[in-house]
């Protein structure tokens, strides 16, 4: 089993004022550094990203969310990460934000531990009948996990077999997130990685595949 790259991330859902989440403001007031690689999509429409390179961290800012991404998944660019997110909306308290997600993705082959079982669904054969060729397959679940909700998603393309975890907080405010986000990031991944070995007897590699 093996982690996604760039699938470590933090979402802050809510009403931002993307004006004042400029590079250089971001820089200054989130990162504590001098400056951040800015990327600008040619495409209309799509935010720009801020990378540090000092934290690993990129931060994609828009008018609904702010995303936080790591770009490494080892425990402290992890904890970087959430301090930053936490740095955000300590700084910008003001603004209305409704909830946010702690997300992680991790992939392993079909053929291990009889993964493609999860897709036998009660239509497989008849469709199958039918003509039809499988291209994607998908389960989602929705579950109380430590007293926390985690939206599962695991699905089947090809070979692989991919499983996506989506931690979800609402939350009534910033004073909220800054509660609720201390040391959840971390442990988050603790609870993914244990729910893989232990229900789905996988074994996490410590690799990063590219998405």
């Amino acid at each position: 089993m093996k982690i996604k790259e760039e699938s470590c991330i933090i979402v802050l859902l809510g009403n931002w004022n993307k004006y004042i989440l400029s590079p250089g403001w971001s820089a200054k007031n989130i990162f504590n550094e001098p400056g951040l690689g800015v990327e600008i999509a040619l495409d209309l429409g799509l935010p720009p990203r801020y990378t540090s390179e000092q934290s690993h961290v990129r931060m994609i800012p828009t008018e609904d969310n702010v995303t936080f991404v790591a770009l490494q998944h080892d425990d402290e660019c992890l904890q970087k990460m959430e301090s930053l997110a936490y740095e955000l909306v300590s700084k910008l308290s003001y603004t209305p934000v409704r909830a946010f997600g702690v997300n992680f993705s991790f992939s392993d082959q079909a053929n291990k531990n009889d993964l493609l079982g999860l897709f036998k669904f009660s239509d497989t054969e008849l469709l199958s009948n039918f003509g039809s060729q499988f291209t994607f397959n998908s389960v989602r679940r929705r579950l109380i996990v430590e007293n926390r909700t985690l939206n599962l998603a695991i699905s089947n393309k090809g070979d692989e077999v991919f499983f996506d975890f989506n931690f979800h907080y609402s939350v009534s405010g910033t004073s909220e997130v800054m509660s609720k986000i201390k040391n959840s990031v971390v442990e988050n991944k603790k609870i993914a990685e244990n729910l893989l070995k232990s229900v789905y007897k996988l074994d996490y590699d410590n690799l990063a595949v590219k998405g």
